[in-house]
């Protein structure tokens, strides 16, 4: 199996975190990627890569690792010249040490910054006094820091979840041009959550469908992708580990996707590593190209027509399987098995469906409406 080339180079930079967010999952500790890990994977992979190269920082908090941060980019801009790259970084970060600091180094690079905040649900999921900090640096960078692309990711567990609206409602009005949602679905949500959900879920879309078109719109759940959204358009998942990206985490250990290094390090499955792994930076004897012909199969293997549901039930035979995707390793949080999807993540694409369609089909009557005579 030949290597096409990778787009994303992804570095889990640490596993440690000054936050304690309840739906959080990996396990923390105080381990910081070495330099000596980043010049073997930089020797090793860049030959592997397009020209141009989404570099991505994870952490735990890749803040923490800053020093590191700064050594990848110093010694990826080295190749701009010589062999003809570009890259294009982005950082996934609490936002707690963005110091001005940090902030100047990534308008200079140009960093697309995501901030994980919570709205109103902030003091209560992630981190107590948090939410004040964040919001104010929020304003902060968008007033002056124009050169960093800024996005917010939001996630909303079943505790959280009456907040959202409302949460999500202030980072549009902050001024924050790509609003991400996301759910803690590795948790039980019961009917009652469930409600609540889409009765925010269903506020979102009367407020943001009075305000904004459907290709404008900046909150993620609602963007077009291909035509409109709630159109049915095919997108029946396929998991990209190994296909367009590759993960350095802070071991030296190379995966596909980082939910793989997450997973295991939580469940320390031998298996895991077994199947998804394609070695480690450090280790002299590896030969990656033959590790990635025996592993990526395995990667190949994780598509929506071969999962099943808790319920032993074929994703195959499921009415909405062109809609739905179902991270198989963030699955596993609560199935326990890689590939199989819990009944009540289906709820979640069943919901999340009837959202879309219900925000386009707003959208559509807002337009007729304002196109009328």
């Amino acid at each position: 199996m030949n290597i096409k080339p990778f787009s994303k180079l992804i570095f889990i930079m640490n596993n440690k975190c000054n936050f304690h967010c309840k739906y959080c999952w990996p396990l923390k500790g105080d381990d910081i990627i070495s330099e000596a890990v980043i010049d073997k994977a930089l020797k090793l992979l860049l030959s592997y890569f397009q020209n141009s190269i989404q570099v991505i920082f994870y952490g735990g908090e890749p803040l923490f690792s800053f020093d590191q941060i700064k050594f990848i980019v110093d010694n990826l801009q080295q190749n701009i010249k010589k062999d003809c790259l570009s890259f294009d970084y982005h950082i996934t970060t609490n936002g707690s040490l963005l110091s001005e600091k940090v902030l100047d180094f990534f308008q200079i690079h140009r960093f697309q910054v995501v901030l994980s905040f919570d709205g109103y649900a902030q003091n209560k999921s992630r981190k107590i006094g948090s939410y004040t900090d964040l919001s104010q640096k929020i304003t902060k960078i968008l007033n002056n820091h124009p050169g960093i692309p800024l996005a917010t990711n939001s996630v909303f567990m079943p505790q959280t979840v009456s907040y959202l609206f409302q949460s999500i409602r202030l980072v549009v009005e902050l001024g924050v041009k790509d609003v991400q949602i996301a759910f803690a679905e590795d948790c039980i949500w019961d009917d009652a959550h469930i409600q609540t959900l889409k009765s925010e879920l269903i506020k979102l879309v009367e407020y943001l469908s009075e305000i904004y078109y459907e290709k404008d719109v900046p909150v993620n759940l609602f963007k077009r992708s291909e035509g409109k959204v709630g159109e049915g358009v095919s997108r029946r998942f396929q998991c990209m580990g190994g296909i367009d990206r590759m993960v350095v985490d802070h071991w030296g250990d190379l995966w596909g996707c980082f939910q793989f290094n997450e997973y295991f390090r939580k469940t320390l499955d031998p298996t895991v590593k077994a199947l998804y792994a394609f070695g480690n930076v450090m280790d002299e004897r590896m030969d990656f190209e033959e590790n990635y012909r025996r592993v990526m199969p395995n990667y190949l293997k994780l598509r929506q027509s071969v999962f099943v549901t808790t319920e032993n039930t074929s994703c195959f035979l499921c009415d909405h399987i062109e809609m739905c995707s179902s991270c198989p390793v963030y699955s596993a949080r609560l199935s326990r098995q890689i590939g199989m999807i819990p009944v009540s993540h289906c709820q979640f694409q069943s919901l999340l469906s009837e959202i879309k369609e219900l925000y386009s089909s707003y959208c559509s009557s807002q337009n007729i409406s304002m196109e009328a005579p």
